[in-house]
């Protein structure tokens, strides 16, 4: 991908995507925000296409993001290209508006390897103390059961990053747990080995921060502090047969990968004790939490400023990690 790109896209949806998408794309799954479809039998890749779908709370909201979809691929393909150094990926392609398809379907889908399984765990990372953390350190001391020092308030570094996975739910609420749950986890949800679990969990954990790290090291430089992010993972074939000393060689990086979605960008100079401006979609977290709404569906509407503030912070974190400016037309 060029350094400069500019993508012009429809501003407004004139489609969901199951109206557009070709005869012989098969629905095979759908997520939140991402739908995944077979194309033409192919055995060994997918097409997923990012909507422009808002989940907040883990609720999905009726309301389209216009743009939110492009923004989210462009940008996961983006740190996807920075890793493929140093984690298998998931990712291939975009889809730039070059084959046979609807001209809405180009920018925000990409071809991606098949995986199976997708494990059912978010490896959350954590840098700052934000969000679901910071209430439950206001409450116990604790982050995921975990002690921490004392003393801190929101936006507080801790002393090292931190990994707090979470139980991954199609729908509904995820869960936080304690790193050492994840086996346990793995083993009831994909009849993984308890030995071979203990393996992947320490094995996520040190590939998550090793990627954190780097990533968060460029991001600062582009004057983005990356408070928190989520990653997820699967396994390649062949996983079963393989030693326990090697079937971390299996994991592979999947989904999303350092979006506006899945991580909270905060800008570099915001002050601890307060919860800043960012670039990402806390904007619509703060109005929900506003209204007092009880995190259970349907979602209440957005104004549209709401919506036209979200894909501006999307948009202008793009511009910023990616050098990639997006235009609506």
């Amino acid at each position: 991908m060029s350094n400069l790109t500019i993508a012009r896209i429809p501003a407004t949806p004139r489609y969901t995507v199951r109206d557009i998408v070709p005869s012989t794309w098969r629905l095979v799954h759908i997520g939140k925000v991402r739908e995944t479809y077979e194309v033409d039998g192919d055995p060994d890749y997918y097409h997923m296409v990012c909507t422009d779908r808002l989940s907040a709370f883990d609720v999905v909201s009726s309301q389209p993001i216009p743009g939110k979809g492009v923004v989210l691929n462009l940008m996961s393909a983006f740190w996807f290209g920075k890793a493929r150094n140093d984690v298998a990926t998931h990712f291939v392609r975009v889809l730039k508006g070059d084959g046979d398809y609807h001209p809405d379907l180009a920018w925000r889908t990409s071809i991606v390897r098949r995986v199976a399984p997708v494990l059912k765990i978010e490896a959350i990372f954590r840098n700052l103390l934000t969000g679901s953390a910071l209430i439950e350190y206001r409450k116990k001391g604790t982050v995921c059961g975990m002690r921490v020092r004392k003393g801190m308030v929101e936006g507080d570094q801790f002393t090292n990053p931190i990994y707090t996975p979470s139980t991954k739910a199609d729908s509904g609420h995820d869960q936080n747990v304690h790193p050492s749950r994840v086996p346990g986890i793995l083993k009831e949800m994909h009849s993984i080995p308890t030995y071979k679990g203990v393996r992947l969990s320490a094995a996520i954990r040190r590939i998550g921060l090793e990627l954190v790290e780097g990533c968060t090291r460029y991001a600062s430089q582009r004057g983005i502090n990356i408070a928190d992010t989520k990653m997820e993972f699967g396994l390649t074939p062949g996983w079963e047969s393989t030693p326990v000393f090697g079937v971390h060689r299996h994991l592979i990086l999947v989904d999303e990968f350092f979006t506006p979605d899945s991580s909270r960008f905060w800008p570099v100079d915001y002050q601890p004790g307060t919860s800043p401006p960012s670039y990402d979609k806390q904007f619509v977290r703060d109005f929900l939490s506003r209204l007092g709404w009880d995190r259970t569906p349907p979602m209440p509407t957005l104004p549209d400023e709401v919506v036209v503030q979200t894909i501006s912070k999307y948009i202008e974190a793009l511009s910023r990690l990616t050098d990639i400016e997006l235009v609506l037309v």
